[in-house]
């Protein structure tokens, strides 16, 4: 059970319901991290301000970032993070091979160069906070500036993501219970 109580959208101060309400009218349900969120109304803006636009912007591929937040979802433990982004990877053209495979990237022949390069660099940023000098060379050997603050501006934000639901003991929503479970770092999904 989640720590803090969610906010229901009466229970949410203005600012934050206006949040809930640009996303119902999106056609979007609402997470309940953002439940949690609405507590603190000012940051909760701010954070949307940060995440949606690292969700939709242009600078990269949307299922290369999708790709990370799944790497970083099994290295930081984060089963909220792995089941709402399952299904957003895979509509952003991630293979499901590949999601069951992340666990064992390194092992796999499933992922392009490109692909090895930031899941490199996401594992070095995640694991050691330091990105040694042949992943970075090789990383801005495939990518622009401004793409490489993308993907590490996308590693550093999911890993808060995924601090904050374990901090909270951030519960499962009912949809997403009992999908594909987080498989273990290295270890790929059972059963595929």
């Amino acid at each position: 059970m989640t720590r803090i109580a969610l906010l229901t959208d009466e229970e949410a101060a203005p600012a934050a319901r206006a949040i809930f309400d640009e996303m119902t009218g999106r056609g979007a349900k609402i997470p309940d991290l953002y439940r949690l969120l609405a507590h603190a109304p000012d940051l909760f803006e701010a954070w949307t301000r940060l995440a949606w636009p690292l969700r939709s912007a242009e600078h990269t591929e949307r299922g290369l970032r999708e790709l990370l937040i799944m790497r970083v979802a099994i290295l930081t433990r984060a089963e909220y993070e792995w089941a709402h982004h399952w299904g957003l990877a895979v509509a952003a053209g991630v293979d499901e091979q590949k999601l069951h495979a992340l666990a064992a990237w390194r092992g796999s022949h499933l992922f392009d160069e490109t692909e090895r390069h930031a899941l490199a660099f996401a594992d070095a940023l995640i694991e050691g906070g330091e990105v040694p000098p042949d992943i970075y060379a090789a990383l801005s050997a495939h990518f622009a500036p401004a793409q490489m603050i993308h993907l590490a501006l996308t590693i550093s934000f999911y890993v808060c993501v995924s601090h904050m639901a374990s901090a909270f003991e951030l519960s499962l929503e009912p949809a997403y219970a009992g999908k594909t479970p987080l498989p273990a770092a290295g270890v790929p999904c059972a059963g595929r």
